[in-house]
């Protein structure tokens, strides 16, 4: 029996970064309830049309912000994917969230619902940096965040740092990346900022506004922070990704291996 993976793609967001590409909504909260109605559905005539035999043991909700959908939303999405699929007992479900976007109780209330993981996007902790990327969070909203989902059970927890920054130094992602290891998460995430056509900051690269980083400085944000989680105790299991002893993110892992998923 082959294992395999579930995506779940929640399309909201309060305010769509600069740099993002993908499918997201701004400003339309008053649809997320059809839109949990209709993936409820979606779910039961996937699964009534899938005749492979696979066993789902990881469930992912990215986005846009999964958390604008209520904890019972996500519970009764979750209820209904393991109604109609055949899920392992030790699933992985990991749920996408922004820091300053939820509450202790919240967070409480989807440990309960079944979610086990965390992906936490801090991308950055320089204030100036968050503003380039048109973020809406600043850096006491990550560390509060990571505290409380710590108080609230969770005990795998990723974090989502980006490099290649325009004006971002070298010696200020090392810093960035310093903290966040300190913070003792169990998963870390780097990815380089990828300037996608059509978005708003190509627009400003395009136009002079804003310069790009270096090649030369890229490469050495990458195999200086390779070094450096490394050298604290983090394994570099993908590219980009890098965890604690079996704390690998299992979703991730079918992507790389090319492994069976559903969306």
């Amino acid at each position: 029996m082959k294992t395999a993976g579930i995506y779940n793609h929640i399309p909201f967001c309060e305010n769509k970064c600069n740099y993002c590409d993908y499918y997201c909504l701004e400003n339309q909260n008053s649809d997320i309830g059809i839109f949990v109605e209709m993936l409820q559905k979606e779910i039961e005539l996937t699964a009534s049309k899938h005749e492979e035999n696979w066993l789902f043991d990881t469930i992912y909700f990215g986005g846009g912000s999964p958390t604008l959908l209520s904890s019972k939303s996500i519970n009764d999405i979750l209820h209904q994917l393991k109604n109609n699929f055949n899920t392992a007992a030790n699933i992985e479900v990991t749920l996408e969230m922004n820091p300053g976007e939820t509450t202790k109780d919240k967070l409480l209330s989807l440990k309960s619902s079944g979610v086990n993981r965390l992906s936490l996007g801090f991308q950055s902790l320089h204030e100036d940096l968050l503003h380039t990327l048109s973020r809406t969070h600043n850096r006491n909203d990550c560390f509060k965040t990571f505290e409380n989902a710590r108080v609230a059970g969770f005990n795998n927890i990723s974090i989502d740092m980006l490099y290649n920054i325009p004006g971002q130094s070298v010696e200020s992602w090392l810093k960035d990346l310093s903290i966040v290891i300190n913070l003792k998460p169990d998963h870390i995430a780097t990815y380089p900022l990828t300037i996608e056509e059509g978005t708003a900051l190509s627009q400003q690269i395009n136009s002079g506004e804003i310069s790009p980083v270096p090649e030369e400085i890229e490469l050495k944000m990458f195999t200086q922070c390779t070094q450096l989680l490394t050298e604290s105790g983090f394994t570099q299991y993908e590219v980009a990704h890098f965890s604690k002893m079996g704390k690998e993110c299992r979703h991730n892992q079918h992507y790389w291996n090319l492994e069976p998923y559903l969306a």
